[in-house]
C-alpha cells in the first residue's frame, strides 16, 4: 500500500524543484505542476510559497513577484477551468474542510499551544539531526532554510493543520533536507542517516498515536 502523504510530498517536491530551477522552461512547468499538486492537497501550495521566497532571497523581489504572478495565475486558472468543466467548488471545499477541523482533535488545546507546538512537532517529526542542521543553515542565512522557516511560521499562524502537522507538513521534509544540506558536512552524512533511521525505529516501537 502507498502512503498518500508520501505521494503528496513527491508532488510538492517536484513542483518546488521546478519552480526554483534556474532554467526558464523548468520554472514555467513548475506552475502547472503546483496546480496539479494542489488538487491533491491544498497544503501543497506551501511548496509554491517556499519557491517564491527562495527566489526573493536568491534573486531579488522582482524575480519573486514574477514567479508568484505566474504561479498564482496558473493555480487560479486551473481551478476556474475545473469549475467550468465539472462544477468543482474549491472555496466550498476549503470551507467544508475548515468545518471538519473545527470538530477534530485540534480543538482539545488552545490556538497558542499549536502556534508553538506545531513547529516543534514538525522539527521532531523530520528527525532531530535534520532539524539541527536546518537550524544551522538558517543561522547562516541560507535561502532555502530561511524560506522554509517563513513557510513554517505562516503555516503555524494560520492554524489550519494544527494537530496534524506530522502528516500534513510531510511535504516540507524534502525542503528541510535541501535546507540542511548546506550546513551538513559530507563526512557526517552517514552518521546523520543512521541517527534518523534510529529515531524512526524508536518512534515506531515506543510511541502510539491515533494515526
Amino acid at each position: 500500500h502507498a502512503s498518500f502523504d508520501a505521494l503528496f510530498a513527491a508532488l510538492g517536491t517536484t513542483a518546488a524543484a521546478l519552480l526554483v530551477s534556474r532554467q526558464r522552461f523548468a520554472r514555467a512547468a513548475g506552475a502547472p505542476a503546483l496546480a496539479v499538486a494542489s488538487f491533491f492537497s491544498f497544503a501543497l501550495l506551501g511548496a509554491g510559497a517556499w519557491a517564491v521566497f527562495v527566489a526573493a532571497f536568491r534573486s531579488g523581489v522582482g524575480a519573486a513577484l514574477r514567479l508568484a504572478l505566474w504561479t498564482g495565475s496558473a493555480v487560479i486558472g486551473s481551478y476556474v477551468l475545473l469549475y467550468a468543466l465539472t462544477g468543482f467548488d474549491p472555496i466550498g471545499t476549503i470551507q467544508a474542510a475548515s468545518e471538519a477541523y473545527a470538530l477534530g482533535i485540534s480543538q482539545a488545546r488552545p490556538y497558542w499551544y499549536w502556534l508553538l507546538g506545531s513547529p516543534v512537532a514538525f522539527g521532531v517529526a523530520i528527525g532531530l539531526p535534520l532539524a539541527w542542521y536546518a537550524l544551522r543553515a538558517l543561522g547562516r542565512r541560507d535561502p532555502a532554510a530561511i524560506s522554509l522557516a517563513v513557510v513554517v511560521a505562516i503555516s503555524a499562524l494560520l492554524g489550519f493543520t494544527k494537530g496534524e502537522t506530522e502528516r500534513i507538513w510531510l511535504f516540507m521534509v524534502p525542503l528541510a533536507a535541501v535546507a540542511a544540506v548546506s550546513a551538513l558536512p559530507r563526512s557526517r552524512v552517514q552518521l546523520v542517516l543512521g541517527a534518523l533511521a534510529a529515531q524512526a525505529l524508536a518512534t515506531e516501537l515506543l510511541l502510539w498515536t491515533i494515526w
